[in-house]
């Protein structure tokens, strides 16, 4: 069995954050959450959370940082054995067997391996089940990341391909050059699991980041500068 570890950025998530936090928290060897400068009852939870569970650590930004900063700061704190690593939304919720498929499915020679996920909000029939299989390039051509919110890196492909940056799209930004470690190091990026399977909910409320602070946008910038990197 792989030592998986999992960091979550969190800012002003007391509706979320506990629910996510029940339906993730056996799932990895270690977790630790970056209270990104929360002024609501957020930081309360953690503690309790943190004082519950002996793998949880909680670190904390005085201010408002970004999710791009909340994830890197968390990383900063993992311990130095573990071998994949994922980072979690807060008010996501992960199915109970995510960690079963996982085990199940990965391989050494992966460099990423992710699954399908629901797309949507808890019991709405208009919530569809969002699955792609990888090929090469096909990130580059579109300005959204579509691996969604369940998956793996391998270590070394995480530490390769850099810190996250940005704003709204550093998820985007990250995975594009997580390919090219991936292509580097001569390892693949898989799809797993059963495609109907949705193996994590994406919480498609109207409090996300995605919406409250769209006009920080940046895909298209990501997208020019892996173009240039890329020579296309």
């Amino acid at each position: 069995m792989s030592v998986i570890s999992a960091v979550m950025p969190t800012y002003n998530q007391d509706k979320f954050i506990e629910d996510a936090l029940k339906s993730l928290v056996h799932h990895f060897d270690e977790l630790v959450i970056c209270d990104d400068g929360s002024t609501d009852d957020t930081p309360e939870i953690l503690r309790r959370w943190e004082g519950n569970y002996k793998h949880i650590k909680v670190v904390t930004h005085l201010t408002n940082l970004g999710t791009a900063e909340a994830i890197n700061t968390a990383v900063d704190f993992l311990s130095p054995d573990y071998e994949w690593l994922t980072w979690c939304s807060s008010d996501n919720i992960y199915a109970d067997d995510w960690r079963v498929v996982v085990d199940e499915e990965i391989e050494p020679d992966f460099g990423a391996m992710y699954t399908s996920y629901l797309w949507g909000l808890p019991g709405d029939p208009r919530s569809r089940i969002e699955h792609q299989n990888h090929y090469p390039d096909r990130l580059i051509n579109q300005t959204a990341c579509y691996y969604g919110p369940s998956f793996v890196i391998r270590k070394d492909i995480w530490e390769a391909a850099g810190k996250h940056r940005g704003r709204i799209s550093h998820d985007y930004d990250h995975w594009l050059r997580i390919e090219e470690a991936c292509w580097g190091a001569g390892a693949e990026i898989v799809f797993r699991g059963d495609p109907r399977t949705p193996y994590v909910l994406y919480n498609a409320h109207d409090e996300r980041v995605t919406l409250t602070r769209k006009d920080q946008y940046d895909a298209p910038h990501w997208q020019a500068e892996g173009r240039k990197r890329r020579g296309l």
